[in-house]
């Protein structure tokens, strides 16, 4: 029966439910921004920029587990990761919408379609309510 090492584990709550803190190894804990690129696929077309992703963020920073306002100077960064990554998929359904035809042409990717996956994509993650990330 191996048990991890105090020094290679951080606890971390659980992003969805943050009830029960959950061990993850120190080397797989990502940054926030970092899961919002994976959550967004923020590098396929309609591309977002790390800037944008980033406002998203910001955008949606909470209070973290001690209370303490993103405004607090002890503050430990937490985000509504669901909601930035709804916002972030907002901002691509709108950049899909400007352009209604096949793209490139012949290609068979239909612009309008995009338009629909990205939208869904943002429904599908605004339904997800309050899965929050707290960065240490």
């Amino acid at each position: 029966d191996l048990k991890p090492s105090p020094t290679s584990y951080s606890q971390i709550p659980n992003p969805v439910t943050l009830e029960t803190p959950q061990l993850f190894p120190r080397e797989e804990i990502m940054e926030a921004i970092e899961k919002l690129k994976l959550l967004t696929a923020w590098d396929l077309e309609p591309v977002l920029s790390e800037a944008e992703l980033g406002e998203a963020l910001a955008n949606y920073a909470i209070a973290d587990s001690q209370a303490l306002a993103p405004v607090n100077e002890e503050w430990s960064p937490t985000y509504n990761l669901n909601a930035a990554a709804a916002h972030a998929w907002m901002i691509k359904a709108a950049r899909a919408a400007a352009t209604v035809e096949i793209d490139p042409p012949l290609s068979g990717i239909v612009t309008s379609k995009v338009f629909e996956n990205c939208r869904s994509m943002a429904r599908i993650f605004a339904a997800k309510g309050t899965g929050n990330v707290s960065i240490r």
